[in-house]
């Protein structure tokens, strides 16, 4: 796999790499040997060695995904356009009809992957990087690279998405059925129709099939709609609503506010005794637990390191927080200053601060648009300007915010307006407001844009 560089990221800022749990049994010797004879392992290429009571060193995570392949099950159903059935056999199967020497990091990849390579002689290497990632993320980089010795699998230069300009990273399309075509699918498989594994490794897949999708395609047959979550006023249900369709969630969001992520919410109560937690909008099901589902950084820290925090020592001068960055940053709001949060820590604080009252993720000036952009009490709209982990500039834009306006949100060509009676509204080109006719009746107190496309066909049944 080429470039793999933003995917290990991705995977990292999601709080889904590999990380060391409590103590586990060795690894079984009679599987362990069956492996080392299939695949001819050399274990002398993994840091480590073959120490089987040493569950996390190279070797034995190499076993563990190798499991993953094998047993995992999944229903017999197909969902075009994520599961054409790209594969016929089984993915264990698959990779012992193509692959016959398997080296570890020490042996090292032509061309400089660190995830991993595959050679025309059935040869595959796994590098450094493939360790860092949770164990069905790497189960998916073993399907990636066993395409690639089906034949004339090829990638070829990325033209659009956020690896544009990557030389040989991408695929031109899912239907030419590539080595990104494959994982995706696998991807798509283990968060729609897998049996029995945890929500971690179902919500893993998920992220990393939809970004592969955006971004690792050139011509993408998936079609993701722009997307808001509504918050209603009284009872705090949750809708998702494309402009078109409503779709209505089983969460309450009482007395909390809904910050956006990739492809997710992070929810905080004004209560601060009571947790943060992630909503998942593909989930049909409640909502994961914050110790399968973690997400980038929160006050400084994971949700789950926040949520562990004693109640009395959480920030409660903490007022607003947006993610704006492509690498995860976020913007925490406090009376007196703005702090900027990477995926790792707070980089800096104590930034002077404009009027800001609120972070926005859209605003209706025209042909001005910024990452990060807060609006003021009396309706004035700040750009802010962030680099190296600190606010640089601001300035004031020529538009100002809708006197009567909660909330605005762009959903393509759509405007939409979050009235403050708690109606919504489309707005207008010159300005005036329409009512919109499945939301008539209805109040709402939040609106939140979904930051990357929302695709239907994604969305988890509950039978698997």
């Amino acid at each position: 796999m080429n470039n793999p560089r933003i995917l290990t990221l991705l995977a990292l800022f999601l709080g889904l790499s590999a990380n060391a749990g409590a103590a586990e049994p060795c690894y079984p010797q009679e599987r362990a040997d069956e492996y080392i004879l299939q695949f001819q392992i050399a274990a002398d290429t993994f840091d480590g060695g073959l120490e089987l009571c040493r569950t996390s060193t190279p070797l034995i995570k190499l076993f563990k995904t190798i499991d993953y392949l094998r047993d995992v099950r999944f229903s017999d159903e197909l969902r075009p356009p994520f599961v054409p059935g790209l594969i016929q056999t089984g993915y264990y199967e698959y990779l012992k009809s193509r692959v016959r020497f398997i080296n570890g990091p020490l042996a090292g990849c032509r061309g400089g992957s660190d995830l991993a390579c595959a050679g025309g002689r059935g040869e595959m290497v796994v590098a450094k990087g493939f360790f860092e990632l949770r164990t069905p993320l790497r189960a998916s980089t073993l399907v990636h690279e066993l395409r690639h010795l089906d034949g004339d699998y090829r990638h070829v230069p990325c033209t659009q998405g956020n690896e544009k300009g990557n030389a040989r990273s991408c695929d031109q399309s899912f239907v030419q059925g590539g080595s990104y075509a494959v994982q995706i699918e696998y991807l798509a498989r283990l968060f729609l129709f897998a049996k029995d594994i945890s929500d971690g490794d179902r919500l893993a897949a998920k992220g990393l099939a939809l970004y592969l999708a955006q971004n690792k395609l050139n011509a993408t047959e998936f079609k993701g709609l722009k997307a808001v979550l509504l918050v209603e006023e009284e009872t705090g249900g949750a809708f998702l609503y494309d402009g078109t369709h409503l779709r209505e969630f089983k969460s309450k969001f009482l007395g909390a506010t809904v910050t956006a992520r990739d492809r997710a919410f992070v929810v905080m109560h004004g209560d601060r005794s009571k947790p943060a937690f992630v909503f998942d909008p593909y989930l049909a099901t409640e909502i994961p637990s914050v110790e399968t589902s973690l997400d980038p950084e929160i006050v400084g820290r994971t949700i789950v390191e926040y949520n562990k925090t004693w109640p009395a020592e959480r920030r409660s001068s903490l007022s607003d927080t947006i993610r704006f960055g492509s690498a995860g940053e976020q913007a925490l709001l406090f009376s007196e200053h703005i702090d900027i949060a990477g995926p790792a820590a707070i980089q800096s604080s104590a930034q002077t601060l404009p009027p800001v009252s609120r972070w926005i993720q859209d605003s209706p000036c025209m042909n001005e648009e910024s990452p990060l952009m807060g609006r003021s009490t009396d309706g004035q709209i700040f750009a802010f300007t962030v680099q190296a982990g600190a606010v640089k500039s601001s300035k004031r834009l020529a538009c100002t915010w809708p006197a009567d306006a909660r909330d605005f949100a762009k959903l393509g060509s759509l405007s939409l307006i979050l009235l403050a009676d708690g109606t919504l509204a489309r707005q207008n080109q010159d300005q005036s407001m329409t009512s919109i006719p499945e939301l008539v009746g209805k109040q709402f107190r939040q609106m939140v844009r979904l930051k990357e496309p929302f695709f239907p066909d994604f969305v988890q049944t509950e039978s698997r």
